[in-house]
């Protein structure tokens, strides 16, 4: 039979299938061996890779003793794709163990157009590591755990159109503290003082927990430095933060603000769940915080000015379900001590709502703690708290009477 006397259906079938395999795009398959070479087959097969080729591992452990860098771009046509048999087949790792450090991070990772998926990365300093400049990388339905300092990291340079979903992201920061200080965040996004942008990253459906450090630094949840904007951080679970220095939990997603020619790109952290953090989420400046849900955590929410922001504006928080946690209001709270003669007065907030959450105790007293400053831009309204009472509902400072019987009506007993 010709091909033209096939039926048209098939004809079709066949055409799709071409075009989705470029031209000269080859697929390599590569499969686990013994020892932990300083080179390993699984970084240069990965480094040969060309736009539309494919890179498949098979089943086992990918071990490599010295340093990891993948540089490699595709095209928005012809993207590279690396692709295990799934996080709990293939495994991609160092020798050693997190507690006594390693001496390089898991995977660094330089390059556009990349999508990864199906695998575990296991160890390292940092586990995986995205270098300055990459962009249009999708990782996905993978695992990244069991590192020394943070799990994915963000900051070496500008980074931006990230897609970070359905990744299980656990056991950080567990450098012996013998051995040395360190952060154990799940996510580093952006550099301190903006140093470094992350802006248009998606990361949504992740599972984080069991988070920790040992020093002064973070173990976040979820990082989204100052000048970092217009990301979108929905529908992940995050839980189980440790002290990281004394009594101090870190919050499981915390975003600083953006610089002022971004402020029309807030970041937006919506539906997400999220219990047994410090703050659940702090917030500095613009930024919508909706719909998540928040259970005992030693602060559901805070809004305080921080040293590296200059002003604290364009705050949404709205219609957020908070069960046996404090939160803190705390809009112009300066920080530093007013008694000093040379302490420095921030401009008053902008902006800011804080209308239709829902608040339930019994949590650690006060239930909610507000703080409003002379001349501050703040809304507060139809919220409904479970503890209406003196010692529930605290209000340091209201000058202009914002807080009304409207503001906080009684939620009675959750559904």
């Amino acid at each position: 039979m010709r091909f033209a006397d096939l039926p048209s259906w098939i004809i079709w079938t066949v055409l799709a299938a071409l075009a989705a395999t470029p031209a000269n795009a080859k697929i390599i398959r590569l499969f686990a061996s013994d020892g932990c070479p300083a080179e390993g087959a699984f970084e240069k097969a990965a480094n040969s890779l060309q736009p539309g080729d494919e890179l498949i591992l098979g089943p086992g452990t990918f071990c490599q003793s010295g340093k990891r860098l993948l540089d490699i771009s595709g095209t928005p046509e012809r993207p590279i794709v690396i692709q295990g048999a799934g996080p709990e087949k293939t495994i991609v790792t160092r020798p050693g163990n997190s507690a006594q450090g390693y001496s390089f991070n898991g995977v660094e990772i330089r390059g556009a157009h990349l999508i990864v998926r199906g695998i575990h990365f296991r160890g390292g300093n940092r586990g995986l590591v995205f270098r300055a400049n990459s962009h249009h990388i999708t990782l996905e339905d993978s695992e990244v755990s069991d590192t020394s300092n943070n799990a994915i990291s963000l900051n070496s340079g500008d980074t931006h159109h990230f897609i970070i979903r359905r990744n299980h992201i656990h056991h950080t920061g567990n450098l012996d503290p013998a051995r040395g200080k360190t952060e154990g965040e799940g996510m580093y996004i952006g550099c301190n003082r903006a140093k470094c942008i992350a802006h248009s990253h998606i990361i949504e459906h992740n599972t984080i927990h069991d988070l920790r450090a040992n020093g002064a630094g973070g173990n976040d949840g979820i990082e989204l430095k100052y000048g970092s904007y217009g990301n979108i951080v929905r529908n992940n679970v995050i839980h189980t933060v440790f002290p990281a220095h004394k009594s101090t939990k870190y919050p499981c997603i915390f975003a600083y603000g953006t610089l002022d020619q971004h402020r029309d790109r807030p970041n937006i952290i919506e539906d997400n769940l999220m219990w047994g953090c410090g703050e659940a989420i702090q917030v500095v400046s613009d930024a919508v915080v909706r719909n998540n849900t928040i259970l005992n955590s030693q602060r559901a929410i805070a809004t305080y000015y921080h040293q590296q922001v200059p002003v604290q504006r364009n705050l949404r928080i709205e219609k957020n379900t908070f069960f046996g946690s404090r939160l803190d209001l705390q809009f112009g709270l300066q920080g530093e001590n007013k008694k000093k003669p040379d302490a420095v007065q921030k401009p008053p907030p902008q902006n800011i709502v804080f209308a239709g959450n829902t608040i339930y105790g019994p949590g650690l007293k006060p239930l909610v703690t507000v703080d409003l400053p002379i001349g501050g831009g703040v809304t507060i309204v139809n919220n409904a708290t479970g503890d209406l009472s003196a010692s529930g509902l605290v209000i340091k400072s209201d000058p202009y009477g914002i807080i009304d019987a409207q503001s906080f009506t009684n939620a009675g007993a959750p559904d």
